[in-house]
């Protein structure tokens, strides 16, 4: 990623509408072979000149994949940790009701908060998101086919910025 704005200047200056062009394919290429593709294609650039661009392009691309991957495992882990200590209280995690227990929550979003430290609000959130994924589960164990419980999720998670907002 810190190649790239060294490539871009670098073909700015050989030629004006380089950079526009490197700019062109980059929004459609999903992979170096698709940007050397499309500026061989499109622009005519010769193989010398889209070879660099092409392992620049990728490495950025690759650099993003490992970045996202990350903090994926970063947020697994968060909540791995924080659903085990808090699961080791003894609080369930769903009242008899069988709605979400408010004292589970809340400890689970101190967890996150203190532990990790977090902000209340993406504590807040990432407890809510815990929440809706049990509410989800209990729903398909319930007898509720994935595909009605990822849309109860998405509704959930709508209301619940709503409700947030307001």
């Amino acid at each position: 990623m810190s190649h790239l704005p060294i490539l871009l200047l670098a073909l700015a200056c050989g030629r004006p509408d380089r950079a526009r062009e490197l700019a062109a394919c980059q929004l459609i290429s999903q992979s170096g072979d698709q940007l050397a593709e499309c500026l061989v294609m499109k622009y005519s650039w010769g193989p010398d000149s889209a070879g660099p661009a092409k392992m620049s392009w990728q490495a950025h691309l690759d650099s993003a994949r490992r970045e996202r991957e990350q903090v994926r495992m970063t947020k697994q882990a968060v909540m791995n940790e924080c659903t085990d200590r808090v699961g080791s209280t003894g609080l369930p995690e769903l009242g008899p009701d069988g709605q979400p227990n408010r004292a589970y929550f809340g400890a689970l979003r101190s967890c996150f908060k203190d532990r990790f430290g977090l902000s209340d609000s993406v504590a807040t959130d990432i407890a809510a998101e815990w929440m809706l994924w049990q509410l989800a589960l209990e729903y398909i164990k319930l007898g509720g086919s994935s595909k009605s419980a990822d849309s109860l999720l998405r509704v959930w998670r709508t209301e619940s910025v709503v409700v947030r907002r307001q």
